[in-house]
């Protein structure tokens, strides 16, 4: 519950308040998006709709939980809701194993009524496996004294902490977020899950990663026998092995880290020579980002805007210095060949 009311806080951009286009925006991230998703993008009244009740669902569904009348129904309604939202992510965004989660976690708020009607046609079966398997000891019974509840109950207050300090404009101002923070990295409850928050990014991107020869001449590192990647990928999410190499990729776009671009250059380099080790080898590795704004929902094609190549690393055999471009920070796409 938590999760989702403070991850509805945190969405304070026009795409979900005033415009209601965040939908749009987010089935445009190309390294995410699936054939289902693409198509709905045709249907920008359609999504405008589902942005609402998005927002709405995050926002009021947490709270509905602790109604003291009509409970029972309420989840259930509930969790078909919530089931509902995250089964139309799974089939528009590939997220890894996200939905499939948040939708088994819904089962806890389902109502005694509800197990006890699905359970009915095991209840005889059941019932004769408990008399032949019957023990004469009685069943051990553990609870929590008042240590173990004191505890649970400052790992609660730590976490809801945690979400207050990330609010903009809320209290994080007059606490001291610090030693809050600190406790949340010691016990691994610093987890920031942004939910597309404050506003979906608007651009989408594709990654290239090319060998330079000392002639000038290049080869896809990133793709070995395919021809250089000059336009977009008929769908960019599939260009990725599985969601490990997608996440490790876009981060290497989206964070300074010199290291793990060494380290990946190093690696597309090894896999080339063994696979071609006549090869004369190359000068220089470069990363390039190619990335383009997405347009308003509704812009015909002849109004889509440029393609932008960004060069966000270059390694050479003498160094690994970053480009000076890899300030364009943010900057994310997708790539994987299927022998990563």
């Amino acid at each position: 519950a938590c999760m989702y009311f403070f991850t509805a806080m945190l969405k304070t951009g026009p795409s979900w308040r005033v415009t209601f286009d965040a939908i749009h925006y987010a089935l445009s991230l190309d390294h995410f998006t699936t054939s289902f998703g693409y198509w709905l993008l045709a249907y920008p009244a359609f999504l405008k709709i589902l942005t609402a009740a998005t927002y709405a669902l995050e926002f009021l569904g947490p709270l509905l939980l602790f109604l003291p009348r009509g409970n029972a129904r309420i989840r259930v309604l509930l969790f078909l809701a919530f089931v509902g939202l995250h089964l139309g992510i799974a089939l528009t965004l590939e997220l890894g194993m996200f939905p499939w989660i948040c939708m088994a976690c819904w089962l806890i708020v389902l109502p005694t009524e509800c197990w006890d009607f699905m359970s009915r046609p095991f209840r005889s079966r059941a019932s004769v496996t408990a008399r032949r398997t019957r023990s004469s000891r009685v069943p051990a019974r553990h609870q929590l004294g008042w240590i173990g509840h004191a505890l649970c109950l400052l790992l609660i207050l730590h976490m809801l902490l945690l979400n207050v300090v990330r609010l903009r404009g809320g209290i994080e101002s007059h606490l001291s977020p610090g030693p809050i923070r600190w406790a949340g990295a010691l016990l691994a409850q610093n987890q920031y899950w942004c939910m597309f928050s404050p506003g979906p990014m608007r651009f989408g991107s594709w990654l290239r990663i090319e060998g330079v020869r000392t002639d000038g001449t290049r080869v896809n590192l990133l793709h070995p026998g395919r021809e250089l990647q000059t336009h977009k990928p008929p769908r960019v999410a599939a260009t990725y092995r599985s969601q490990r190499w997608r996440k490790y990729l876009m981060n290497l776009m989206e964070r300074n880290s010199p290291v793990h671009r060494t380290a990946v250059s190093y690696y597309l380099l090894r896999r080339w020579h063994a696979t071609h080790p006549d090869d004369p080898g190359f000068a220089q590795v470069e990363v390039l980002c190619m990335c383009a704004p997405t347009p308003p929902a509704g812009t015909p094609p002849s109004q889509q805007p440029p393609v932008t190549e960004v060069l966000i690393w270059r390694h050479s055999a003498a160094s690994a210095t970053p480009h000076p471009s890899t300030a364009h920070a943010g900057t994310t796409g997708p790539a994987a060949d299927t022998s990563l």
